[in-house]
């Protein structure tokens, strides 16, 4: 009884000062402002991020909960939950501004025509140019629009008719009789390109795919790409049923010929954008190492030049490291002396004088 009246009494402050409790969290408020605050204490709840959203925890019968906060104030000022087929947008496109006067309700399709409108995206994959082949010949069509729905299937949903053709897009196949394909962009304009079938054995069985000589892929859609940045905006990616490939090892694998001594595939000219077959090579780890070091992608680790000279006083050999020293008079594990040679701490090692020489 007692905790019915406090909380009644929790519920009618927040209302007087402008904020609402919590639907099915009756120990919490949303402000306007978009905080979430604790009944009890009068505090805010700390908020932390998650994909540029603010997340709070709320604790519910000794348990927490983490509730996106932008849902949680809008649902407590207007009184109920978020229906089915529907999400809260924000207004501005800024995903932590929870401001209530930057919410809304919106459907999947208010959610893409403010986004357009407001991040100015050039080229939405629904906008792109389609071709369309059938009996008739092939037909272009800037975009996959009800029109262009209606003729394919007169009777059935135009939702449906236009998830069937996305899924053709995506694998190739046919659909109401006809097949899809994106119109080529530019990226095939002003060259010519010689295209290989990657090996399926490379891409995890997946069949379809070519790599040209110029260092692009094409889809089994018939789409062409260069890849994406990967995660280090290193090398140009793709993927494949679920699994990221690097291109330069799709166009390698397209138009090179195996060598199983060498599993590393190098950039000859240093730039790891630059997928062209022609500027790749096949090469050991070592090779690559070595590459890397004299192209300027890798600093010359701390094993510096060290320098033989024999007993007689006869320059013989430099070397790029004290392995590399230690391995040339078979003392693999024999680095120590050498060390202790090129510091002055030991005069000889192995019947040589050893120093470090001048990079």
């Amino acid at each position: 009884m007692v905790k019915r009246k406090l909380a009644e009494v929790t519920a009618a402050d927040t209302t007087a000062s402008g904020c609402k409790v919590l639907l099915g969290f009756p120990g919490y408020a949303a402000t306007r402002d978009g905080h979430i605050l604790n009944c009890r204490t009068g505090k805010q709840k700390k908020e932390r991020g998650l994909q540029g959203y603010a997340v709070v925890s709320l604790m519910l019968q000794g348990k927490s909960h983490p509730k996106l906060v932008h849902t949680l104030v809008w649902s407590a000022f207007a009184g109920y939950c978020v229906p089915a087929g529907k999400s809260i947008d924000h207004i501005n496109r800024v995903r932590s501004d929870n401001r209530l006067e930057n919410l809304r309700l919106a459907s999947g399709a208010q959610q893409a025509a403010n986004s357009e409108t407001r991040l100015g995206r050039a080229r939405p994959i629904m906008h792109r140019a389609i071709v369309v082949s059938g009996e008739g010949g092939e037909s272009m069509h800037s975009r996959l629009d009800s029109a262009l729905l209606s003729s394919l299937a007169p009777h059935v949903n135009p939702l449906t008719v236009q998830r069937n053709v996305y899924t053709a897009l995506k694998t190739g196949c046919s659909a109401y009789g006809r097949t899809f394909a994106y119109a080529t962009s530019g990226l095939l304009e002003g060259s010519s390109h010689v295209w290989k079938a990657i090996p399926p054995g490379r891409i995890g069985g997946a069949t379809g795919y070519y790599a040209s000589d110029t260092g692009l892929v094409k889809l089994p859609n018939g789409r062409v790409t260069q890849g994406t940045l990967g995660q280090y905006k290193e090398y140009r990616v793709i993927s494949i049923q679920r699994h990221e490939y690097r291109v330069h090892r799709l166009v390698a694998d397209a138009h090179l010929p195996d060598d199983p001594a060498r599993l590393v595939v190098n950039h000859i000219d240093g730039d790891k954008l630059n997928n062209a077959a022609s500027n790749l090579e096949r090469a050991t780890h070592s090779e690559n190492t070595r590459h890397a070091m004299r192209t300027g992608l890798m600093m010359r680790p701390c094993g510096v030049l060290v320098k033989r000279t024999s007993s007689c006083g006869k320059f013989t050999q430099n070397f790029d490291s004290v392995g590399a020293a230690a391995r040339s008079v078979g003392h693999e594990a024999g680095r120590s002396n050498i060390t202790a040679c090129c510091q002055g701490r030991q005069k000889t090692a192995y019947g040589y004088t050893w120093t470090y020489a001048d990079k």
